[in-house]
């Protein structure tokens, strides 16, 4: 899954002061629940939900959010037969309800009552402020996976965890009963360097949360030796096998899959044309190797380069970035950082705590070098027109994420709020012949600019829409009529074009 995706639905929704269930359901978990995979025809709302007491059975209660196997829920909803409540839990996925702003439970009871009776496999919650997320467990206290702020949602790969791929498949093991405990599986996480006391044991299969195109991949990279093995074993033994020969830091005749596992992490100063004083940035690396191939992935939080190298002669080099800032000022400097990255003839990169330059390369071997400059040219241009207008009314743009067709829209309507400053043509007013009766008919010359006449001021202003950039709306204010040549015939339903700059301002 993308995190750029879900860091946009996150901060979009940061955008709004929501306060109400209803808000947070449509402006947050909506598109938490598409974002996680889950295909539309398979989520239900409002979804009723029977308990039972002494055999009696309760009042339903509306579940707010449950995804389902199959679209045929709507064959089952609101039924109260033995084979409609059978089906419920058979085909259930997950559960996920809203609460009002800054009314997170302690105690999760109700989503808890939806996954029991349902036999859902997971439940999530949010008040617009926090995000909970459970797996549901028959037997035994549920399996808290999730626990933070909604802002901070973007960092927690457990949220994958949630993801219709992998609720899918533990559904499916539940359903099969297929949960072998014969292996035993320690997870630690090695990119944060968590301490023996932090590993998590993993004995049962419906545990095992890792989506099937990992494992997929696992059985294709062990080959016969995955034959007969259950998604537990399987995992077991790719993990031993692999860790055996990292540990022993083998290089050569390792299986083709080693090649994408990282060896060595550490931090790199990268700096451009032999200029080896200042550094253009600092960033993190991670080495992979096999072979006489190295790869060296280099990344901060807007730059990305990585480097296939054999020998220590960079083969081929791909350069990306991602600049997310919020204000115009800090997204020139990081634009201009990369701007001299591309432009530089030659690069080098320095990995802390070693003595030697670990590899170079030039311009010539990075990948789509043009493209990637003018891109960047393109951005530089409109962040420093953006910084202009913010400089002329004395303002600050709250910027934000936008795609690829806003950007275009974005560039346009910049365009013509910038040009209004600059007193240049940013409008064409049309005017119907009659309004130059008074003028001979022929060619007529406007030599000099002048404000727009009176006679022609009359419901013309507010024929130009606003336009909004970021947090302000700018109406049309001023406009002045710019030297050109207009065509006047009385006869003519064809109106008269006028060039004109339309000065905005920002409006209250």
């Amino acid at each position: 899954m993308e995190k750029l995706d879900l860091n946009r639905i996150v901060s979009e929704f940061l955008k709004y002061g929501v306060s109400s269930e209803s808000e947070v359901r449509s402006k947050l978990i909506d598109h938490l629940i598409v974002f996680l995979g889950y295909p539309p025809e398979l989520r239900a709302e409002e979804f009723p939900v029977y308990g039972y007491n002494d055999n009696k059975q309760q009042r339903a209660k509306p579940a707010d959010y449950i995804t389902f196997k199959s679209n045929d829920y709507v064959k089952h909803k609101g039924k109260k037969s033995q084979a409609s409540l059978e089906w419920v839990r058979n085909n259930s996925l997950l559960v996920f309800e809203a609460k009002n702003k800054d009314e997170m439970p302690e105690n999760l009871n109700q989503p808890a009552y939806y996954a029991t009776w349902t036999r859902a496999v997971a439940y999530l919650v949010s008040d617009g402020e926090r995000i909970k997320g459970y797996y549901y467990k028959d037997c035994t206290a549920d399996r808290e996976i999730l626990d933070c702020k909604v802002k901070d949602l973007p960092k927690m790969d457990s949220f994958d965890y949630f993801s219709y791929e992998n609720i899918l498949a533990l559904k499916e093991q539940r359903l099969t009963g297929n949960t072998n405990n014969e292996a035993v599986i320690k997870i630690r996480d090695l990119y944060n360097k968590k301490v023996e006391s932090d590993v998590q044991i993993i004995k049962h299969e419906e545990d095992l949360n890792i989506p099937k195109d990992t494992l997929d991949y696992m059985r294709e990279a062990l080959g016969k030796d995955s034959l007969g093995l259950n998604n537990l074993q399987l995992t077991s033994k790719y993990l031993n096998l692999t860790n055996v020969l990292l540990q022993n830091s083998i290089r050569y005749q390792i299986p083709e899959y080693m090649m994408y596992i990282p060896r060595e992490f550490g931090e790199v100063l990268i700096y451009s044309n032999e200029n080896t004083f200042i550094p253009l940035f600092e960033a993190n690396v991670v080495h992979y190797y096999r072979d006489e191939v190295d790869i060296y992935d280099v990344y901060n939080d807007y730059a990305r380069i990585i480097v296939h190298s054999t020998n220590g002669s960079a083969d081929d080099v791909k350069i990306g970035y991602q600049v997310f800032d919020l204000t115009t000022s800090e997204r020139i400097i990081k634009l201009n950082i990369i701007k001299e990255l591309l432009e530089a003839k030659t690069i080098s990169a320095f990995i802390k705590n070693t003595s030697t330059l670990t590899f170079k390369f030039t311009s010539n071997t990075v990948d789509s070098l043009n493209n990637l400059l003018n891109n960047t040219n393109l951005n530089i241009s409109h962040q420093e027109v953006l910084k202009s207008i913010e400089e002329h009314y004395g303002i600050e743009f709250e910027l934000s994420i936008v795609s690829s067709d806003e950007f275009m829209e974005l560039l346009k309507d910049t365009a013509i709020i910038y040009k209004g400053i600059a007193n240049e043509e940013n409008h064409i007013l049309n005017y119907p012949q009659e309004a130059f009766n008074e003028i001979d008919e022929g060619t007529v010359e406007l030599d000099q600019s002048e404000p727009m006449p009176d006679s022609f001021e009359e419901g013309r202003r507010t024929n130009l829409p606003d336009i909004t950039l970021f947090n302000y709306v700018f109406t049309p204010d001023t406009i002045i009529f710019l030297p050109c040549t207009v065509s006047i015939c009385h006869s003519s339903k064809e109106p008269v074009a006028i060039s004109c700059s339309c000065k905005y301002r920002i409006k209250e």
